[in-house]
């Protein structure tokens, strides 16, 4: 089954499970190196696999803030249809991480008025069928669900790749992108990495 066969309607997005913790884990790990490989050091390898990262994990996906997409495709011809985890993100509210990178903004809404999307990552085999702009749907009924006002996203600066795709691509054909502020250096991350932000004012 390729991308260009599958069908959005055959994914669905619900939270993670405890007990999904390895699948999940091992999804944010290969990526983790796969980034790596095109010479991108955002997520070291071994930073969620480590003590560190399975309490952070388990502590995020207990307080449900992690997600899993799901695919099960209605081609299947067996009588219980197993379905596919696609990919995972997280969505955060009140996470110090995001404080320093949003509070100090000038002229803008203050941090507690979005809600940030982290860590999305896709499967290879699932890339490029559309469901990134599913994603962004979801986030901004969650936005909307909460009272809060901002869809919020960051990346690092050197990502250009990514900031592409989050600036003109990642609402689907034809809806473009989030809006990309000026770029910042993360005061509370040794190393002086500098990071890209994106938001999008979501309608009530």
């Amino acid at each position: 089954m390729t991308t260009a066969t599958m069908k959005l309607e055959d994914f669905s997005i619900r939270p993670t499970r405890l007990d999904e913790l390895l699948e999940y884990t091992t999804i944010i790990e290969d990526m983790a190196l796969y980034i790596r490989s095109q010479g991108i050091n955002q997520w070291p390898p071994g930073m969620f696999s480590s003590p560190e990262g399975q309490a952070d994990l388990t502590t995020a996906i207990s307080q449900g803030r992690c997600y899993t997409i799901s695919h099960t495709p209605t081609y299947s011809t067996s009588e219980k249809k197993t379905p596919t985890t696609a990919g995972i993100f997280m969505i955060g509210y009140n996470d110090p991480y995001d404080k320093a990178l949003w509070d100090t903004l000038e002229g803008n809404a203050p941090w507690t008025e979005a809600l940030y999307l982290h860590r999305l990552v896709l499967r290879q085999a699932f890339q490029g069928c559309g469901l990134t702009a599913l994603i962004m749907r979801f986030v901004q009924e969650q936005v909307r669900a909460s009272g809060r006002r901002f869809l919020r996203m960051d990346c690092l600066y050197e990502n250009e790749k990514l900031r592409r795709f989050y600036r003109e691509k990642c609402l689907g054909p034809g809806q473009g992108g989030l809006r990309e502020l000026e770029m910042i250096v993360h005061p509370e991350i040794q190393g002086q990495w500098q990071f890209a932000r994106f938001e999008m004012e979501v309608s009530p």
